[in-house]
């Protein structure tokens, strides 16, 4: 088994082209044909791809783990300065484009103290967000940086973590709504109302998605695997069409939470499992835009939506014409995308973990970021 898993990398690639592509639907919009709402419009569907992706890496990444203090604590500052340095960036250049520091450092500085700790603003009801923050793709994060405290807490456990990771998510997303209201909603978009709002958050059925990517990891881990290549090729197809029918057509019947764990969650089940049994290698460029999908994840809202005024204002209106500036803004995200990749996401959080980071109490034996 290979040291780095690049089909994980391929997928989240995917993930932050298709939450991009989700953002510039408009633009490949014409008044007699949605052509964007038709290729795009469940683009957001790269989230829950994330989410799942997250869960397994978690578990891919701390095989050595021995459970402790120091391998707990030199895991959360490894989340920390992998998500926080660049988010903050982003978050910091979207007000300052937006016209919006004074508001936030002046007039809500407790919504911008909420966005600096990972938690929802709140300001709405609507779930998964609850309240966007200054970053709008940031919404997500609060959801990644909650995963990954709770699951350094269980590192403790050695062993034991994955039931105790389990058994906290179980209660809190099935048994407290039970109990509090007698149902158990996995519609994420549920508002359960409790009066301390940060448990809307942590009941929210979201936390399935990465607890598939747990799964997923610990059946990776183990001696499972599809011996037949046909019949795992099959199943990869039909989860593929799948995948492709919900992308598509999004039926409604099912809820939003039960879509994604049917459709990503075997996608990304079996592309693993046909990984496990052929260790294949892709090509670099495929690779690199997996590397930079944080990058680009975080990036592309400000590209999207201050470029074309920046155009207009140098002149160059022509340029933000649809869907001419769809091209034009991706081929920007990517640049810009690779820049914060190389200067921000590996100098210098890499800086940081040679300063934060003892060599010996953090050995993984994969690489993947």
């Amino acid at each position: 088994m290979r040291k780095r898993i690049e089909v994980i990398q391929l997928l989240r690639g995917f993930a932050a082209i298709m939450v991009c592509f989700y953002h510039m639907k408009t633009m490949l919009n014409f008044p007699s044909f949605k052509l964007g709402e038709m290729l795009f419009g469940h683009g957001d569907v790269g989230v829950p791809l994330f989410f799942i992706i997250s869960g397994f890496i978690m578990v891919f990444t701390t095989q050595k783990n021995d459970g402790t203090f120091g391998y707990a604590r030199d895991f959360m500052i490894k989340r920390i300065i992998r998500i926080v340095p660049l988010y903050y960036s982003m978050t910091l250049l979207w007000m300052i484009a937006d016209g919006t520091l004074s508001f936030y450092f002046v007039e809500r500085p407790d919504l911008l103290i909420r966005t600096l700790l990972f938690q929802p603003s709140f300001l709405n009801h609507a779930g998964s967000s609850f309240g966007m923050p200054p970053l709008i793709v940031g919404w997500s994060l609060n959801y990644e940086m909650l995963f990954y405290v709770v699951f350094a807490f269980t590192l403790f456990f050695k062993r034991f973590r994955y039931y105790v990771i389990f058994t906290f998510f179980g209660v809190m997303v099935f048994l407290v709504p039970f109990l509090h209201h007698g149902y158990v909603s996995l519609d994420s978009s549920r508002y359960y109302e409790y009066p301390f709002q940060y448990l809307n958050i942590l009941t929210n059925s979201t936390l399935l998605l990465f607890l598939s990517g747990v799964v997923f990891g610990l059946i990776y881990l183990s001696e499972f695997q599809i011996k037949s290549g046909k019949l795992l090729f099959t199943l990869l197809g039909l989860s593929l069409a799948f995948f492709f029918f919900i992308f598509f057509f999004n039926p409604e019947p099912l809820q939003p939470t039960i879509f994604t764990l049917l459709s990503c969650g075997s996608l990304v089940f079996l592309v693993l499992m046909v990984n496990k049994k052929y260790d294949f290698t892709l090509p670099r460029p495929l690779v690199y835009l997996g590397d930079m999908s944080y990058s680009i994840y975080l990036v592309h809202p400000v590209i999207i939506n201050y470029f074309s005024d920046y155009f207009k204002a140098i002149g160059l209106a022509y340029f933000t014409r649809q869907p001419l500036f769809f091209f034009e803004a991706t081929a920007m995200i990517i640049l810009f995308g690779m820049l914060c990749h190389k200067y921000i996401e590996k100098q210098l959080t890499g800086w940081l973990q040679a300063k934060l980071i003892k060599k010996k109490s953090m050995s993984v034996p994969v690489k993947i970021k």
